[in-house]
């Protein structure tokens, strides 16, 4: 603290610290009684003190105030502070901590802390061990301890570096710095610092990322806003409840919407991409027309336009810019069935309708809609809306090619029987592979457990998928081919193929 003081080549630094992380609070009867005792004045006494910081460099006491927090004085180690030039913080400033804002007093306290204890080390680094001693963030010292260190003193409580750069903080050098120095994603940003896993793997330059960005008048859009004064989101659904009614689970959702793992999607062609990360995401689609690129997720009626790239060139992937942000879906999965039933879906939905609008012999009171569908709700019994599904949903021709070989009972005047309602449920459950997302580009050759269950328990088909094909192979070794055009149809974590043949369940 002194030396900084000291030394008008760090007053950039210094002052940054002094305004935003200074305070100064009455010190409690024991300190001043240790003043006048000491100096035989009875006076006010002040503590400085420095909130905020990953330590107070005026801090004499390294273990009482360190992170082992032990009750004694004596000196096991010491802090570390790299401290930039002043030409060094103006150039940063320049080129990219304030090239979307005017001053430092535009910013969140936050961005000015993360700035500063990007420089903070809670132990002794010697200039042998800048690659291997980490700060708060988990990040070495990248400096070269030849080429950047301009000043170095061991101070009483610890070691002074003075450096001729600003550490290059994951915090600004990747996606998340896109992020975390645009005034217009203040709300983006404020949300990925209520998930620290989110946050952990944005600034990551070891995973590799696109994202697509919500700004803040797009989040307001969706009803997201963070109430400064309480410390706490508000939502207003805005989407007539496309997004659904928990403010924390729809806020990481959105989120993982738009974060993709691996530089995967190439906007300028048409493709279907997962978003998030380890299978807590969702599939959009993409697609070119009129030379521009667009983009949707299950829940968009109307399909966002990719606007831009961001040019700051992180080292961990590429940021985008959207006309609008991608939505997910909390509809169940009859929704999107239901779209297409007067065409690719038609014979595969009047069953489920059939279903649905025949006597439930298994709840004679009516209680509850149909055996297999509920029209109201469009539930598919059992499909549940909060786990990964693909539907294997056959042709019109093959619906009509399994009622003539009887595996289906033939749609009339008449309800379905209870033994009816079974074949139809059989049917359909053994075209549904729960708990995973199937796609032709994965590149799958493996088994899928079905929803059907026999006498002997779980029932399996087999997969065999390529980048533009994808066959099924039942338990008699039928083929069904997945048709491509009419395929990949995005719902509530769900992927929609259509199939060329009906496949046949195996009935022991």
């Amino acid at each position: 603290d002194d030396y900084l003081n000291e030394h008008e080549n760090y007053s950039m630094f210094r002052d940054i610290i002094k305004k935003y992380t200074e305070a100064f609070v009455e010190a409690p009867d024991e300190v001043r009684l240790l003043f006048e005792q000491g100096t035989g004045s009875k006076e006010e006494v002040w503590m400085k003190l420095y909130p905020g910081l990953a330590f107070a460099p005026n801090c004499e006491n390294y273990l009482r105030y360190g992170e082992e927090g032990e009750e004694n004085d004596h000196q096991k180690g010491g802090w570390t502070l790299f401290a930039p030039t002043n030409e060094a913080v103006q150039q940063f400033f320049d080129e990219k901590f304030l090239k979307h804002y005017d001053s430092l007093d535009d910013m969140t306290v936050d961005q000015i802390t993360d700035f500063l204890n990007a420089h903070f080390w809670l132990t002794s680094v010697w200039p042998s061990k800048f690659d291997q001693t980490q700060n708060t963030y988990g990040e070495t010292a990248r400096f070269d301890a030849y080429a950047n260190v301009v000043d170095k003193v061991i101070c009483s409580n610890g070691i002074f570096y003075g450096v001729n750069t600003v550490q290059a903080t994951d915090l600004y050098y990747t996606v998340l710095g896109d992020i975390n120095l645009n005034p217009d994603y203040v709300l983006m940003l404020q949300a990925i610092r209520s998930f620290p896993t989110i946050l952990s793997i944005l600034k990551n330059p070891e995973v590799d990322l696109q994202m697509l960005l919500i700004n803040n008048t797009q989040m307001q859009q969706l009803g997201f806003d963070y109430n400064v004064d309480l410390g706490r989101w508000e939502w207003t659904d805005a989407y007539d409840g496309s997004l659904g009614n928990n403010t924390t689970n729809a806020l990481e959702r959105l989120l993982f919407l738009h974060m993709i793992q691996g530089k995967n999607a190439d906007f300028t062609t048409d493709g279907i991409v997962q978003t998030g990360i380890d299978d807590r995401g969702e599939y959009i689609k993409y697609y070119q027309k009129f030379n521009l690129s667009f983009i949707y997720g299950a829940g968009n009626s109307r399909h966002s336009v990719i606007t831009g790239e961001v040019d700051s060139e992180p080292n961990n992937g590429q940021s985008y810019v959207l006309s609008a942000p991608l939505k997910f879906s909390i509809d169940n999965i009859g929704v999107q069935i239901e779209q297409y039933a007067t065409t690719n879906y038609k014979s595969f939905y009047n069953y489920l309708k059939k279903s649905a609008e025949s006597l439930n012999e298994f709840d004679p009171t009516q209680t509850m809609q149909g055996y297999l569908y509920n029209t109201e709700t469009k539930v598919i019994t059992d499909v549940r809306n909060t786990d990964n599904n693909t539907l294997l949903i056959p042709t019109n021709e093959a619906i009509a090619k399994a009622v003539a070989d009887g595996v289906l009972p033939p749609i009339t005047g008449a309800d379905f029987t209870a033994a009816q309602q079974q074949k139809v449920a059989n049917f359909v459950y053994y075209h549904i592979l729960p708990k995973r997302i199937i796609l032709p580009q994965n590149g799958l050759t493996d088994a899928a457990v079905t929803m059907y269950k026999n006498e002997n328990g779980e029932t399996y088909v087999s997969i065999n998928a390529s980048d533009s094909s994808m066959i099924v192979i039942d338990s008699q070794g039928t083929v069904a081919n997945v048709v491509m055009d009419k395929s990949n149809v995005l719902a509530n974590r769900a992927i929609i193929h259509q199939i060329d043949t009906y496949l046949r369940y195996p009935q022991n």
